[in-house]
C-alpha cells in the first residue's frame, strides 16, 4: 500500500490527512525526545509531525506529502484524521475504511485502525488491499469482535456502521494539526558556538586594534610633554610633594591605561603642559 499521505476531507485551505507514519515514543528527556523525532522524520523525509497522547504512551505521527501533487491541491493547514478519530474513540477498538472523494488519491481507500486512543494503522490503499486488511482484523480471532468497523463504502463493507465523513469530522481542531519538525538542539548549539566564536574573534580583533591605537597615542603624548622646561618643573615642584618626574610620568602612563570614568565620561587620553592637563 502507498506510504505517502493524502487529503481525505478538505474545506478551504484546511484538510484532514490520512497515511501518516505512526510509532510510540519512549519516555525520555526533552533533548532526547527531539532527537528521536528528527531521526524518525529523516528516515522517511517527513516534513511535519504531530504528537498524540494515548493511555500508555505518546505517539508520533509523521507527514510525508506526495511531491507529485500539484500546487492547486496543496493546503495551507493540515490535520491528522487518525488523531481526530483517536480522540473521539479513546475506549474502543475501531476500524475506519473511508473512500477518498477528492484530491490526487480520489477513488482510493484510507484505512485507519484505532486501538484505545492510539492509531496503530494509517494507510492509503486499493479496494482489494483494504478489504483484505479489514478481514484480517475482523475474522478468525477472539479479539475480532472488539473492533467496530465504520465505512462510507457500503459496497465493500455492507455490515459496517455508516460513516458520513463530513459530519463526523466536524470542525478543525488545533490539537490535531500537524506542525513543522522541532529544531535540532545539537546542530543549533554547534551553529551558535561557531557564531559566538566568530563574534569573539571580531571583538578580540577590534580590542587589539583599539589597544594598539591607544598605545600609539600615549607614546605621542609622552613625547610632546617631555620638554626640558616641563621636566625641570616636575623635578623641582613635584618633588615637594614626594614625587619625582619619573613617578609622575609612570602615574600618567598607568592612568591613561585605566578605564577611568567621571560623571559618565570615559577617559581616553590625557595631555599636560606647564599650565594644565587636558583629557579626552
Amino acid at each position: 500500500m502507498a506510504e505517502q499521505s493524502a487529503v481525505v476531507h478538505q474545506l478551504g485551505k484546511k484538510a484532514y490527512i490520512a497515511g501518516l507514519n505512526w510509532q510510540p515514543l519512549a519516555r525520555s528527556s526533552y533533548s532526547k525526545r527531539i532527537a528521536d523525532i528528527r531521526e524518525y522524520a529523516d528516515r522517511i523525509d517527513a516534513t511535519k509531525h504531530i504528537l498524540l497522547k494515548g493511555h500508555q504512551n505518546e505517539y508520533l505521527g509523521l507527514y510525508n506529502y506526495d511531491p507529485d501533487i500539484s500546487d492547486e491541491e496543496r493546503t495551507g493547514q493540515v490535520y491528522s484524521l487518525a488523531a481526530m478519530l483517536a480522540t473521539q474513540n479513546e475506549q474502543e477498538h475501531a476500524i475506519y475504511a473511508i473512500r477518498i472523494e477528492e484530491g490526487s488519491k480520489k477513488g482510493q481507500m484510507a484505512l485507519m485502525v484505532i486501538e484505545q486512543g492510539a492509531p496503530t494503522m494509517d494507510i492509503i490503499g486499493s479496494d482489494a488491499e483494504v478489504v483484505s486488511t479489514v478481514n484480517t482484523y475482523t475474522n478468525g480471532s477472539i479479539e475480532s469482535s472488539e473492533y467496530h468497523v465504520y465505512s462510507n463504502a457500503p459496497e465493500l463493507f455492507p455490515s459496517a456502521l455508516p460513516l458520513d465523513i463530513a459530519a463526523r469530522l466536524g470542525s478543525f481542531s488545533n490539537k490535531h494539526a500537524l506542525i513543522g519538525l522541532p529544531t535540532d538542539l545539537i546542530k543549533a548549539s554547534a551553529m551558535l558556538a561557531v557564531v559566538l566564536l566568530l563574534a569573539g574573534g571580531v571583538y578580540g580583533g577590534n580590542e587589539y586594534l583599539e589597544a594598539s591605537a591607544r598605545e600609539a597615542r600615549m607614546k605621542q603624548a609622552q613625547s610632546s610633554i617631555q620638554t626640558p622646561q616641563y621636566l625641570k618643573k616636575l623635578a623641582t615642584d613635584q618633588r615637594n610633594v614626594g614625587l619625582a618626574n619619573t613617578d609622575v610620568i609612570e602615574m600618567l602612563n598607568l592612568l591613561s591605561e585605566q578605564p577611568f570614568i567621571a560623571r559618565g565620561w570615559l577617559l581616553e587620553s590625557i595631555q599636560c603642559n606647564l599650565g594644565k592637563c587636558s583629557s579626552e
